[in-house]
């Protein structure tokens, strides 16, 4: 009996396998217990192989893990960092290094600014953990990532190769040899250019060519709204918190916010892209990690599971040149797992320019992560989260209970067949672009995929969308609102049902192309003379059902209900700080229609937990959609804001949120005794007794209704726009 426990014992330590302790006080040349632990994840993992446990305890370690062992079904190999009270990691790995070299005053282009020697160029620089901004024209801080105002504007006659902007005239600068970042013409793509011809002066240069998408047009109005920015050139360093890498002289330039000499230590310039990565591995579990200035990133591998982690700042790519798909051929570090049965769960991903989380292979799963302000260039490469299966075959992946927001383009994109998208919330999307959807995918590849139980709203685009040539795609009981223009679902054989769609108008909320699908050079399918033949259109509640002028496809389309015009405000209901329908008014229509049953629970969309704050409010300063918004108390404002607050340096999207504000502060009554004195106004001379009573009851008026815009201007602002708005007021 003892031989057989101690043999039962043995197997159950061996089943177990080794652990490993690391600290980042600790030494490599320790046994790597927890009296006497290693000082990197390095060397555990040096040693580590099928059923062994490295834990990590709290600090930060400034180093690049690459992972060479598998482990087993049975035996993983596990990575467990130390958690905080609030199970947030509690160890960070740092992609960045400080600088310890002594800052000298310089001056450049005729300000103050400081100088250290660095030997090797670098794409980021942090100032206490905050990111500070590249040298460029127009300047932005990194509060402004979201501010378009801080892109230079085309101006007409530029082309595909040729921009004019006139403001480039008086930056008195050469530019010849700049970077140039162009989000041009269909403005769903962005691409890095070398600026090839400038002069001194000039509101002209050239670039080289781009992609156009087999238009073949040079020139037109799609040129003339185009947005870019310059970098590469030390005259661009003009304004706090911009830095430039002189190669010449080996040397960081850098101009701090509050303009004294950075501290040593105080500065930190990223040098490595990766906190783990690795290549063909098998069942590894990472836990409870923090990544500061780089992210994760795996090949060729299967079953792995990245979860309870926070990837900060993860990456950042100066060229903005990445292809879709192939991740693993591209020079841009990303967020990235290439195999198959692979899972990223309850993982934040926040502030990087390049793309948030990407899956390619089958059976693949993110859940419960949150995603947020990526993709600030707006380049259709880099969506928030994508999924898809590499040589077409079959997804079977899933994206589901995740928050995705703050994204230059996509949202959500998906791609080949089978895949499953549900319960995520996915909103404030196409902030850096144009010609985007939140939940996107396409192509007779997606058959089999479904998009159901999410909530959609405030794209600058569509909510959701299956674009050209789609076929065999199911979208059902999704909640979008406040988008461009709501759900389009092109192609044929699609499935489309119990959707609840709002406060888009554009070409409609539900759009359902039936003309013959357009000749595009790179679909390689048969193009249909008419689109939704075979596709079913049922038990949707919407304000409308349209495209264009396209007739719709008959009898697939049924049973939906269309409330455009009716008034709905008063019959929602706020679900967890989303507006949704309050189930109550689903019971006075059909307990069968749109995305809420009655006496049924309401579901709700998006992750269980909230991403922590880094303390920076960003200004989000984004075109707002064509369409009416949900809130606004009616379709045109009620009385337009003053001159003085239009005018001023308030964002748009404040302005937009004040002017709902203001037209509820009139009644009807006001409104209604505002125009009719303002008409009999003109009926008397200027200085009349009669004039001066009208025009003293207009302005009674005014003064009453911008007092309670004052009183209530905290309900829709904060922070300095709110500061700025009663600056305006005084």
């Amino acid at each position: 009996m003892r031989v057989l426990l101690f043999i039962i014992f043995v197997a159950t330590v061996c089943a177990r396998g080794a652990e490993y302790t690391v600290d980042s006080g600790g030494n490599d040349n320790h046994p790597g217990t927890p009296g006497k632990p290693f000082r990197t994840i390095s060397k555990a993992a040096s040693l580590m192989q099928a059923g062994d446990t490295c834990r990590i305890l709290p600090g930060t370690y400034r180093e690049s893990v690459a992972l060479r062992a598998s482990g087993t079904v049975d035996l993983p190999i596990r990575f467990v960092g130390a958690v905080n009270a609030d199970g947030s990691p509690a160890v960070r790995i740092d992609g960045t290094d400080k600088l310890d070299a002594a800052w000298k005053v310089v001056a450049v282009n005729g300000v103050r600014a400081f100088a250290a020697p660095l030997s090797r160029p670098t794409s980021q620089l942090f100032s206490n953990d905050r990111m500070m901004t590249e040298a460029r024209w127009p300047d932005q801080r990194f509060n402004q990532i979201w501010d378009r105002s801080t892109w230079a504007k085309s101006a007409k006659g530029s082309r595909k190769d040729l921009m004019i902007c006139e403001e480039l005239a008086e930056t008195g600068v050469d530019w010849t040899g700049a970077i140039a970042t162009l989000n041009v013409a269909h403005q769903f793509k962005t691409w890095t250019r070398s600026v090839l011809e400038h002069r001194k002066g000039s509101p002209e240069f050239n670039y080289e060519l781009g992609e156009r998408l087999n238009s073949g047009a040079d020139e037109g109005h799609t040129w003339w709204d185009d947005r870019f920015y310059l970098s590469g050139k030390i005259e661009a360093l003009t304004s706090p918190e911009e830095w430039f890498y002189d190669d010449a002289k080996g040397r960081l330039l850098f101009i701090p916010p509050d303009g004294r000499a950075p501290k040593k230590g105080e500065v930190a310039v990223k040098t490595r892209d990766f906190g783990f990565s690795g290549t063909n591995l098998e069942h590894v579990e990472i836990s409870g990690i923090g990544f500061f200035g780089c992210t994760f990133a795996f090949r060729n591998s299967n079953h792995l599971t990245v979860e309870n982690s926070r990837v900060l700042y993860p990456n950042y790519a100066r060229i903005l040149n990445g292809p879709l798909l192939e991740v693993e051929n591209s020079d841009v570090a990303q967020t990235y797992v290439i195999g198959d049965s692979n899972t990223v769960r309850k993982v934040s991903v926040a502030y990087g320019n390049t793309g948030g989380i990407k899956m390619t292979g089958s059976g693949n799963l993110i859940e419960n992560c949150i995603v947020h302000d990526v993709c600030w260039g707006g380049g259709l490469s880099y969506p928030s989260v994508m999924i898809h299966s590499s040589n077409r075959q079959p997804g079977d992946s899933t994206v589901a209970r995740c928050t995705i927001f703050n994204c230059g383009n996509l949202g959500i994109r998906f791609m080949h067949q089978n895949n499953l998208i549900e319960y995520n919330r996915v909103y404030n999307t196409g902030l850096a672009c144009k010609d985007i959807s939140a939940i996107h995918t396409g192509s007779p590849a997606c058959a089999g995929s479904i998009a159901r139980y999410n909530w959609v709203h405030d794209s600058r685009g569509k909510g959701m969308r299956g674009d050209d040539q789609t076929r065999g795609l199911t979208f059902h009981h999704n909640v979008i609102w406040n988008c461009d223009e709501g759900m389009i679902v092109k192609g044929d054989f699609n499935t489309c049902y119990n959707n609840t769609i709002l406060g888009s108008d554009g070409h409609g909320c539900l759009i359902i192309p039936t003309r013959p699908e357009p000749r595009k050079w790179w679909a390689k399918n048969k193009f249909l003379d008419v689109q939704n033949l075979n596709s079913v259109f049922c038990s949707n509640l919407v304000e409308t059902i349209s495209y264009r002028y396209d007739p719709l496809p008959g009898d697939q389309v049924h049973s939906n209900v269309e409330f455009a015009g009716l008034p709905f405000k008063d019959r929602l209901i706020s679900f967890g700080g989303a507006r949704s329908f309050n189930p109550e008014w689903i019971k006075e229509l059909d307990s069968n229609i749109g995305a809420y049953e009655s006496g049924v629970e309401p579901w709700r969309a998006g992750a269980d937990w909230q991403a922590p704050s880094i303390g920076i409010e960003l200004s989000i300063n984004a075109e707002v959609a064509r369409g009416w918004r949900l809130d606004a108390p009616q379709r045109a404002p009620v009385v337009r804001l003053s001159a003085k607050l239009l005018n001023s340096k308030l964002s748009a999207v404040s302005l937009n949120k004040l002017q709902q504000l203001y037209s509820e502060c009139w009644t009807p009554k006001e409104a209604a005794t505002r125009k009719t004195a303002i008409r009999k106004r003109g009926e008397y001379e200027a200085g009349s007794a009669e004039y001066k009573a009208l025009h003293a009851q207009v302005v009674g008026l005014h003064r009453a209704a911008n007092e309670c815009l004052q009183e209530r201007a905290g309900e829709v602002l904060a922070g300095s726009e709110l500061t700025l708005f009663y600056e305006v007021m005084e």
